[in-house]
């Protein structure tokens, strides 16, 4: 099946980067544009591997019933 893919972000995901990187990204603004890339990546790295550390940590379950439904929801 090809599903579409989202447009707009998930309010959860747009949440975090509120919170967690738009301080970052503020606070490195008077840096030069390289150190300011670099900051930004190591904060959306560190993000990121705890997000996925988290995820390992719960290991939430996906039905495939709800998966399907989802999926034929998209189509």
């Amino acid at each position: 099946y090809l599903v579409e893919l989202p447009t707009e972000p998930n309010p959860y995901v747009h949440q975090a980067l509120e919170v967690l990187l738009e301080p970052v990204v503020a606070g490195v603004s008077k840096l030069r544009p390289t150190a300011q890339i670099s900051m930004v990546s190591m904060a959306t790295v560190a993000m990121c591997e705890a997000w996925m550390a988290h995820i390992l940590k719960v290991k939430p379950r996906f039905r495939y019933v709800s998966c399907s439904k989802y999926v034929q929801k998209l189509l």
